[in-house]
C-alpha cells in the first residue's frame, strides 16, 4: 500500500529535470490515493508485498522507477488495466524501513511518462515507458493565466491552516508555467481522477485553466466553511451570553427573595422590640429575671436578623455595625438601671 500522510511536507526542486535521462524499461510501483507530479519531492509509504519486493530489488537511492496511480484504490493487486496509463518517473532519494517491515520512501518527480507494454507482471511490474513532453506557447494570455493562478493559490494557502505561508512566496518565484501547475496541483486535496487529469494534460495552458477553475471551487468551499463556522461560533457565543444573563437574573431573583425574607424578620424584630420597650411598667422591678429573659429573647431575634442580612449582597461590615448599634440601644433601654 502506498499512501500519503496528513500534513506531510512536499518540496520543489530547482534542478533542470529536462536533462535527466529516463530509461525505456522501468519497474512500476502502483499508488493508492495519491498522484505524484514532476519537480516535486514527495514521501509515501510502501507496505504491499509486491511493492516491497520492488523497493528491495532496485537497491538504494538515485534509482529511477515509475509510479502510476490505481483506478480503484481498494484493489490489493491491480492488473495492468487497473492503472492509469500516464504516470511519473521518479528518483529515489531516501528510504527508511520501519519495524513492521513497511518502508518510507522519499522520491523526486522527474517527468511524465506513458505506460506501454508490460514486460513483467510478477513479483512486480516492469513496463516499457515513453517520456512525455509538455507543450506551451507563451503570450500575454498565458502570462495573465499564470498571474491569476498565483493569486488564487496564495488565497487558497491563506485559507488552509495546515499549509505554510512560505508556499505563497514559492509560487511567486516559479517562472516556468508548467512547473507552477505541478507545484499547485501537488497541494490540492481533491479526487485522484482530477489530479490524474492534470498529470495527463500536456498542454500547459490547459493545465493553467483547469487549475484556476479547481482553485476557484476550492476557495469558494473553504470560504463557505469558514462562514458556517463563524455562524456556529456566533450562535454559541449568543447562547453563552443568554445563559450568563439567565444566571444573573436567577441570582437577582434569589437576592430579592432573601431581601423580602429579611424584611419580614426585621418587622418581627421591631415589633418584638416595640412590644417590650413600649410597656415597661408591666414588668415588675422586683423581678429582674423576667426583664433579663425578655432582653435575651430580643438579642436572639437580632442575631437571626444579622444572619439573614449576611446572606444579602453588599457591605456586610456596614450592616453588622448598624446591627451592633441597634443591639446596644436595646440593651440600654430594656435592662434596668
Amino acid at each position: 500500500m502506498s499512501e500519503k500522510d496528513p500534513g506531510e511536507k512536499r518540496f520543489e526542486t530547482d534542478e533542470d529535470l529536462s536533462q535527466v535521462e529516463i530509461p525505456e524499461l522501468l519497474p512500476v510501483l502502483p499508488l493508492r490515493g495519491i498522484v505524484i507530479f514532476p519537480s516535486q519531492v514527495h514521501p509515501f509509504l510502501v507496505s504491499r508485498a509486491a511493492s516491497l519486493k520492488l523497493i528491495e530489488e532496485v537497491g538504494g537511492t538515485s534509482v529511477i522507477i515509475g509510479l502510476a496511480s490505481q483506478k480503484n484504490p481498494e484493489e490489493e493487486s491491480p492488473a495492468p488495466e487497473g492503472l492509469y496509463p500516464r504516470g511519473t518517473a521518479v528518483r529515489i532519494l531516501k528510504m527508511l524501513k520501519y519495524p513492521d517491515q513497511s518502508v518510507r520512501v522519499l522520491v523526486q518527480g522527474l517527468a511524465r511518462i506513458e505506460l506501454g507494454e508490460f514486460i513483467q507482471h510478477e513479483p512486480y511490474f516492469r513496463v516499457i515507458v515513453t517520456r512525455l513532453e509538455e507543450t506551451f506557447v507563451q503570450n500575454r494570455e498565458t502570462d495573465a493565466l499564470q498571474a491569476n493562478l498565483v493569486s488564487q493559490f496564495s488565497k487558497f494557502v491563506s485559507l488552509v491552516p495546515y499549509l505554510p505561508d512560505e508556499l505563497q512566496v514559492m509560487a511567486m518565484q516559479v517562472r516556468e508555467p508548467g512547473r507552477l501547475t505541478d507545484l499547485v496541483a501537488s497541494y490540492l486535496k481533491i479526487a485522484v481522477e482530477e489530479l490524474q487529469d492534470i498529470l495527463g494534460t500536456l498542454d500547459v495552458r490547459q493545465r493553467l485553466e483547469k487549475l484556476i477553475v479547481i482553485l476557484s471551487r476550492e476557495i469558494e468551499l473553504l470560504e463557505l466553511g469558514h462562514k458556517i463556522q463563524s455562524q456556529v461560533q456566533t450562535e454559541l457565543n449568543k447562547n453563552q451570553r443568554e445563559y450568563y444573563l439567565r444566571q444573573q437574573l436567577n441570582a437577582l431573583n434569589t437576592e430579592h427573595r432573601l431581601g423580602q425574607l429579611v424584611l419580614r424578620w426585621a418587622r418581627r424584630v421591631w415589633a418584638a422590640v416595640g412590644q417590650c420597650l413600649g410597656k415597661p411598667a408591666r414588668i415588675p422591678r422586683a423581678e429582674p429575671r423576667n426583664m433579663t429573659a425578655r432582653t435575651d429573647g430580643i438579642l436572639r431575634m437580632w442575631s437571626r436578623l444579622e444572619v439573614w442580612t449576611g446572606l444579602m449582597t453588599g457591605s456586610r461590615t456596614s450592616r453588622r455595625s448598624a446591627m451592633a448599634e441597634g443591639r446596644v440601644a436595646v440593651i440600654r433601654r430594656a435592662r434596668p438601671c
